[in-house]
């Protein structure tokens, strides 16, 4: 598997991982989103050891982690307390997404080699 397949793969893992932190908290599958945030840091440590280069496993796992953490996690309580119920949804999701697109950024500068400029 190349560089940006594993790149590509890992950015799914920390979507769906975010993705089932937020949506179990959100629907009231959980009254807290941190067990599920839980099991996807698990996840995406996993991931991490499994999809990273030798060398940036570490800024790997911690961009997953930290994005997972903001964007499943922190987000929806937030949400829950500055919004209203009709809009606490939308506002955690939107939240969401931006936090998922800013680990894209991140995840990408972490796979790539150290010493190498980006063309």
């Amino acid at each position: 598997m190349n560089r940006t397949a594993r790149e590509i793969g890992f950015d799914l893992v920390i979507a769906v991982a975010t993705a089932v932190a937020l949506s179990t908290y959100e629907l009231g599958v959980l009254a807290r989103p941190t067990p599920a945030a839980g099991a996807g840091a698990l996840v995406v440590a996993a991931a991490a050891v499994g999809l990273a280069p030798r060398g940036a496993r570490l800024r790997t796992l911690l961009v997953g982690v930290v994005a997972l953490l903001v964007g499943g996690v922190l987000f929806p309580r937030y949400a829950a307390t500055v919004a209203t119920a009709a809009d606490q949804v939308r506002f955690a999701v939107g939240f969401a997404v931006v936090v998922f697109l800013l680990s894209v950024a991140a995840v990408h500068a972490a796979f790539r080699p150290r010493g190498v400029s980006p063309t």
